[in-house]
């Protein structure tokens, strides 16, 4: 019996199913609702043909992955960059040309796949996105204050979230419509802080119970939420088959490029979770400020004394991602050098 092949382009109410064979030739082409149940039904006169389902990462991918595994369909799910890179060679984009691709990627094997997290993980990751979009927000809400006010040469000055309210209404205590305009803008701000401070007290108590964690947060710079990022984002350290794999999927490591007979190496390539990649640099400045040596912290100093501080806090970044993977498959904790005689 011949095989088919299936690919599915997935938008938030539609979703287009093409299903080819094994020559290539289209045997169904059809639109359903973006559900599990959906598209499970309308492949149904076809399972126990179909060789391999495609589908891109994607905003729905985990929720139809784990839906399209539970009812026995053998599911890919394709690496976003790989399926656009692909699909970018079409003259036509249209989403009934886009699962046609798809289909004819998956039947030549090619592409990468793309990780499916553990619901764990997801849950876990949600909440840090939820935490840092807060965060983000309060920020905003300071910064519209103090770009709008220096019109009228109010000017807050550094300060920290605790005492900006402070600051910014004795700065316009003179001014009764400037000061019931921030008042609005504060109320506002202080309802988010609240629900940021909460959550982030709930992540770092779950920071505290957590096994894992504790071994990452025993390398200097990293606290809980960096921990919690990297245990949300990594999800299962056996999918790295060596730890220095972690700096190349954080996007950490340089761009290589070559054509013909030039050769050489750009920026890295800032791939993967921006999150992850930005706690990590900020962790490796941390870090070489720490107290305690070890030979991390050697390497890394020795190299900022070479080049510019920027490249040796990505080098250590990247090489901090390999010691928390390690730590975390090992069991262990972060090795310090022997204090030196008194």
């Amino acid at each position: 019996m011949a095989k088919l092949y299936v690919g599915l382009d997935v938008s938030d109410a539609t979703t287009s199913i093409c299903v080819i064979d094994a020559a290539g030739a289209i045997v169904i082409e059809t639109v359903v609702d973006t559900t599990p149940d959906a598209i499970a039904a309308a492949l149904k006169p076809y399972r126990t043909r179909i060789a391999v389902l495609g589908h891109e990462a994607g905003a729905l991918s985990q929720w139809l992955h784990k839906g399209l595994v539970s009812v026995k369909l053998p599911v890919r799910c394709l690496d976003a960059a790989h399926a656009h890179a692909a699909l970018a060679a079409q003259r036509h984009k249209t989403d009934r040309n886009d699962a046609l691709g798809i289909a004819r990627m998956v039947r030549a094997g090619w592409g990468r796949d793309a990780w499916v997290r553990s619901p764990e993980a997801a849950r876990l990751r949600t909440a840090l996105v939820f935490r840092r979009t807060l965060k983000r927000k309060v920020n905003d809400l300071e910064h519209c204050i103090r770009q709008s006010y220096k019109s009228f040469g109010v000017k807050v000055g550094a300060v920290g979230h605790g005492r900006f309210a402070e600051r910014l209404r004795t700065a316009v205590q003179s001014d009764p419509v400037l000061s019931e305009l921030a008042e609005a803008i504060l109320r506002a701000r202080d309802a988010l802080l609240r629900e940021h401070d909460a959550l982030d007290k709930r992540l770092q108590a779950e920071a505290a119970d957590d096994g894992v964690c504790q071994r990452l947060m025993t390398v200097p710079g990293i606290g809980p939420i960096t921990a919690l990022t990297f245990k949300a984002t990594v999800d299962d350290p056996a999918r790295f088959a060596k730890s220095r794999n972690v700096g190349v999927y954080f996007g950490l490591t340089p761009r290589r490029r070559q054509s013909g007979a030039h050769e050489g190496s750009g920026s890295i390539s800032k791939r993967g979770d921006i999150a992850m990649r930005s706690l990590l640099c900020s962790s490796a400045r941390i870090f070489l400020r720490s107290r305690r040596d070890s030979r991390l912290k050697s390497w890394g100093l020795a190299l900022a004394g070479r080049t510019k501080k920027s490249v040796a806090w990505v080098a250590v970044a990247r090489r901090l991602g390999a010691v928390l993977h390690r730590i975390w498959v090992t069991g262990g904790e972060f090795e310090f050098l022997p204090d030196a005689p008194a």
